[in-house]
């Protein structure tokens, strides 16, 4: 049953998402797994597999399991802090020694799991559900690569990353040290596709689509324009880091509101989340300072009107950014630190003058554009085919992890293996000249070797020019 053999190789999957489209893309990837002789296997709680091969779930205690674990096992702590985080409580709540039990039964659970697949890597779907901490620290402990997967904050796709989610992941850092790196030609075709059906075309995660009958505006806009801040769940596992400086939505809220009201906005207006943690009354209190929080309004009405968006860090704030709305975060996300969002933190002074202002605006328009196209060359993987990237790729990149050997010439995000090759040996700053380059040489021999179409001729594609970021 191992799948560390020359044969074959077996992914161990944790979880499985709720949400169709997600499940969509997991049998995609169980599909393409097959296709390159790799055993796709899921530990999940609930027997939904939509014909995925489940194992016994770690939930239910197989017999042959103790019924106490080790409660001072690897990843309990962190699998009961993220307990009581999903549920909004602290470490003093009662519940928390069953918590902690329940959490070192299942790490023995996980233990047994895996000394019997074996396999050659531990894929977590978001990696920061309670249920996890103990498989990591399981799998991690038995020299078991792990990685993790989650929705991107574009709609449609998801993305992998080796070293978590969000302002965690790899991804991130990368995006960070390559900030100011020309993306491809390729892979900015590709943003421009993904930007129409997302702006133009109305795909969305959540569909919320019309006009409100009336501008919550009204008829005057302020002297800062029309102000939107989007809510969002305190636990939306999407988004599950979700600030460091603030314990939920609610404080983000009121916080946002006094920070606006100083700064003369009074017209703001605050969108409800359909699945929000908090009442729309407690949070049309504390919004009241800088306008009115609203509840039933379709969400792509309102970012087409507004010329300013803020949150914490859902996904909305990627859609603002795809129109280019100059955005404000106040938590973690996948482009933080990249210098497209106006990024607000306790000391930061200056940061929401420049929002409102607009300071700089192109730049981190482009910016964005940029980083975002470079995560759809390598990093992003499309559910129904938007993209560069899907399914056969995704495990392309997973066998690169669990074996070089047997990855193909591409693996997980369309690049050559020379560039892959570099990318082992580079720093972060050289990494980045070095990208650069490699850029130039690939479209200058594109441009003696392949006949370009009319189309490309005339967007000046592989004709030797060269982009930057920077003006």
């Amino acid at each position: 049953m191992g799948g560390n053999g020359a044969e074959s190789l077996t992914i161990l999957l944790f979880n499985l998402p709720a949400s169709e489209p997600d499940r969509r893309f997991l049998t995609a990837v169980a599909g393409a797994c097959a296709a390159v002789g790799v055993r796709l296997v899921v530990a999940n709680p609930k027997d939904r597999g939509d014909g995925l091969e489940l194992v016994p779930t770690c939930f239910e205690l197989p017999k042959r399991t103790v019924a106490r674990g080790d409660e001072s096992a690897a990843g309990v702590e962190e699998a009961v802090l993220a307990q009581c985080r999903y549920r909004g409580v602290d470490a003093s709540a009662e519940e928390v020694p069953g918590w902690r039990r329940g959490a070192a039964a299942l790490a023995a659970a996980q233990g047994v799991l895996l000394d019997e697949l074996r396999p050659a890597l531990c894929l977590f779907w978001n990696g920061y559900f309670p249920s996890q901490p103990t498989a990591i620290a399981a799998a991690k402990a038995r020299g078991i690569p792990v990685a993790y997967v989650e929705r991107a904050p574009l709609p449609g796709f998801v993305y992998l990353d080796r070293d978590g989610l969000m302002a965690d992941s790899a991804l991130r850092r990368r995006l960070v040290a390559e900030r100011e790196v020309p993306a491809s030609d390729r892979a900015l075709e590709a943003y421009a596709a993904v930007r129409l059906a997302i702006v133009e075309q109305g795909q969305t995660w959540w569909a919320q689509s019309g006009e409100a009958a009336e501008d919550p505006w009204g008829d005057e806009v302020e002297r800062v324009g029309r102000v939107l801040f989007a809510g969002q769940v305190d636990n939306d596992t999407q988004n599950y880091l979700f600030s460091p400086h603030f314990a939920g939505g609610l404080e983000a809220v009121s916080a946002f509101a006094g920070l606006a009201a100083e700064r003369g906005v009074s017209g703001a207006v605050g969108k409800h989340h359909p699945m929000a943690d908090v009442t729309v009354e407690a949070l049309a209190e504390a919004f009241e300072p800088a306008g009115r929080w609203l509840d039933g309004l379709p969400l792509d009405g309102l970012l087409r009107r507004a010329t300013h968006v803020a949150g914490v860090n859902s996904g909305v704030l990627f859609e603002a950014m795809l129109q280019g709305k100059p955005v404000l975060t106040m938590g973690r996300t996948l482009l933080s630190g990249v210098g497209c969002f106006y990024e607000w933190g306790p000391g930061e002074e200056g940061v929401m003058e420049g929002w409102l202002a607009g300071d700089e605006l192109e730049l981190r328009v482009r910016r964005f554009e940029h980083a975002v196209a470079r995560c759809l060359e390598d990093g992003f993987y499309g559910i129904d085919g938007l993209g560069l990237n899907g399914a056969e790729a995704f495990v392309d990149r997973l066998v690169s992890w669990c074996d070089p050997a047997r990855s193909a010439g591409t693996a997980g995000g369309g690049l050559p293996r020379y560039r892959r090759a570099f990318r082992r040996v580079q720093t972060p700053r050289r990494g980045a000249r070095l990208k650069w380059w490699l850029n130039r040489a690939g479209r200058s021999a594109r441009g003696w070797f392949e006949t370009r179409s009319a189309s490309a001729a005339a967007a000046g594609v592989g004709d030797g020019r060269e982009r930057s970021v920077v003006p």
